[in-house]
């Protein structure tokens, strides 16, 4: 197997993106449906989360001059 498909047994054991019902995958529009409840401002503060931990990584990778 190719070193750059070496995870697609991992990739191909994820669910379709049509069937992800967390609010983190929720469109704008039905984020607008939970303005107003708890679940709004948590799903804000994960989001916000995952960005911090996508960019700490995407530094990591960079400044070890890590390629794809």
């Amino acid at each position: 197997m190719p070193e750059v498909l070496q995870h697609w047994p991992y990739i191909a054991s994820l669910p379709p993106a049509d069937t992800l019902r967390t609010p983190l995958h929720f469109t704008e529009i039905e984020m607008t449906l939970l303005e107003g409840t708890n679940l709004h401002g948590a799903t804000q503060d994960r989001r916000k989360q995952w960005e911090v931990e996508y960019e700490t990584v995407k530094s990591v990778i960079k400044d070890e001059g890590m390629t794809w």
